[in-house]
């Protein structure tokens, strides 16, 4: 569907990069015709063999020998945090995310755990920021190689603002090799949680989810884009939802496991 980024109704299109940042206090976004919205993560279909190609190109450092955490390098107070959370385990099933695994092939797969700090576990879960690929040049806070993407820290929350100087655009190590796909779909649930106000303004909406059909005794996804109702939506959208994961509670409770510092 063409589409174009203006600053303003009646002036010309934005032109930036694929990394690219929108710095103007706001923008307008002019569509060619209806565009209809993923309301939630449950919704969102995963775009195998389709992600964002810096996604692929950005290296990983694994390492099988150390437990230090991927933000900070401690070894102190680190357990291992899912990359597409636990409770997202019906989404993760549904999008057969199990073929990019090595042993389980369920959510506890490791390649969708990365070692982190408990109180960087928490912010994680919190989604206060986000693993990314970034390329130098863009303030990634490490030695690389210019234009060419590496896997850092971006910190989307004020809530994580004395984080900011020292763990913003923070190289990511011991990530194993296959874990792409999972931090490309952490980054989609960190960020689809900010369509939620927009959903439930009590505006109807063009949306487009996800629905299990049965065909011929087969249970098949499909995608289905219908108008809803503001309050539909609110129905449907509008739970509590804090935006924490319950990660590092089950891993043994966020304070018990800063008793240890």
């Amino acid at each position: 569907m063409p589409s174009t980024l203006d600053i303003s109704p009646r002036t010309k299109m934005v032109n930036i990069p694929p990394d690219g940042i929108l710095t103007g206090e706001k923008y307008y976004l002019i569509l060619g015709g209806l565009y209809p919205i993923v309301p939630s993560f449950l919704d969102w279909e995963f775009p195998h063999g389709r992600i964002p190609e810096p996604w692929n190109q950005a290296p990983v450092t694994a390492s099988s020998t150390t437990s230090g955490c991927a933000v900070t390098n401690f070894s102190l107070c680190t357990k291992q945090a899912h990359i597409v959370p636990r409770e997202e385990e019906t989404w993760y099933a549904r999008n057969g995310m199990d073929i990019y695994g090595l042993n389980l092939g369920d959510i506890h797969e490791t390649t969708n755990v990365l070692p982190l700090r408990s109180d960087i576990h928490r912010c994680f879960d919190n989604r206060w920021f986000v693993i990314v690929p970034k390329t130098a040049g863009t303030e990634v806070s490490t030695p690389a190689t210019l234009h060419s993407p590496q896997f850092v820290t971006h910190i989307l929350s004020t809530e994580m603002a004395q984080y900011w100087p020292t763990y913003h655009n923070t190289l990511v190590q011991h990530l194993q090799v296959d874990c792409r796909p999972y931090l490309f779909a952490r980054f989609a649930w960190a960020v689809l949680l900010h369509v939620k106000p927009f959903i439930n303004s009590g505006i109807p909406r063009h949306i487009i989810r996800l629905q299990m059909t049965s065909n011929e005794g087969q249970y098949v996804l499909k995608r289905k884009a219908e108008l809803l109702t503001g309050a539909v939506l609110k129905k449907s959208y509008g739970g509590i939802e804090s935006g924490v994961s319950n990660d590092a509670s089950v891993d043994g409770g966020f304070w018990e496991d800063t008793m240890c510092e």
